[in-house]
């Protein structure tokens, strides 16, 4: 495994240094007839107008350039796969979006199996074919995006993954169905089979999945209303009402829901909310993995 480091294109002298220091670190001698061949053929993969950096500094590159750089590196060892460890961490948004097209068209010129490490998931889906999501050393979940956004195995996959993140609402199986603090649902015909009475569950909805509407699941009172103009629609906050603590749940927090730019909400107004059943999310509430 090869890894891709930007700060290694930081000492002061050409980049043909730079990536000649790469088959340096192979351990073996090449004759002088190979190495500009080797350079040669890099240049080549790295695409149009690389060879034209060859011969600069680095302190004459811009961001992206030397992220092409770092990849020519790994790429002139001939390497199995690429590991890229936070790559754009220090950048700021523009700067980031403009490299992650770069590292992205890299990807696709080599075929070359990559493992890129990133807590961001714009980042994580702009490149990635299939994502892990891991926690604390440990991978709970492999898929592609909408295999782990639509159906993740436990909690903790659940809400990671999505922004806004998914509401949980905590409650318990009960005659007839499923009773949460505000609120109650019939069992679903598929999960019926798999609870038990008394069992304590947590239910997950995801904010796209939420309906501002004259019937609903629930009532709560909106606080906060952030407008996503671009792709008209809005993220409401609505904080749900208070429940004495012997009830349980997770009464007085907040639902987020996503909801289309054209529907008339105001901050202070009380809404109803009805979730969308065919995507409700359950989980055990002491294991925290899927139950449907």
């Amino acid at each position: 495994m090869t890894q891709v480091r930007l700060e290694d294109v930081t000492k002061a002298f050409p980049i043909e240094g730079h990536i000649l220091d790469g088959i340096k670190e192979l351990g073996r001698t090449f004759t002088k007839e190979e190495i500009p061949e080797r350079v040669r053929v890099t240049s080549q993969i790295m695409g149009l107008g690389f060879d034209k950096l060859l011969g600069r500094l680095p302190r004459t590159l811009s961001v992206g350039e030397r992220q092409r750089v770092a990849v020519a590196r790994c790429i002139i060892r001939e390497p199995r796969v690429f590991l890229f460890d936070e790559p754009l961490s220090s950048l700021d948004a523009k700067l980031r979006v403009q490299t992650r097209v770069e590292i992205k068209k890299l990807l696709r010129r080599f075929r070359i199996t990559s493992v890129y490490a990133t807590h961001d998931q714009t980042e994580a889906l702009a490149l990635a074919d299939r994502l892990a999501v891991m926690n604390e050393g440990r991978i709970e979940q492999v898929g592609t995006h909408a295999e782990i956004y639509n159906w993740p195995v436990n909690v903790f996959v659940a809400g990671f993954v999505g922004t806004p993140a998914m509401n949980f609402f905590q409650g318990r199986v009960e005659e007839g169905g499923l009773r949460f603090a505000d609120f109650s649902l019939p069992f679903l015909p598929r999960l019926k089979r798999r609870l038990q009475p008394g069992q304590e569950v947590i239910l997950g909805v995801r904010p796209e999945h939420i309906a501002i509407g004259a019937e609903g699941h629930l009532r709560a009172r909106v606080e906060q209303i952030q407008p996503l103009v671009t792709e008209r629609a809005q993220i409401v906050y609505a904080r749900l009402p208070p429940v004495p603590p012997k009830v349980g749940g997770l009464g007085g927090s907040t639902c987020v829901v996503r909801a289309g730019g054209e529907v008339p909400v105001r901050v202070g107004d009380f809404v109803s909310l009805r979730f969308d059943e065919e995507w409700l999310h359950l989980f055990d509430a002491q294991t925290g993995n899927r139950l449907r």
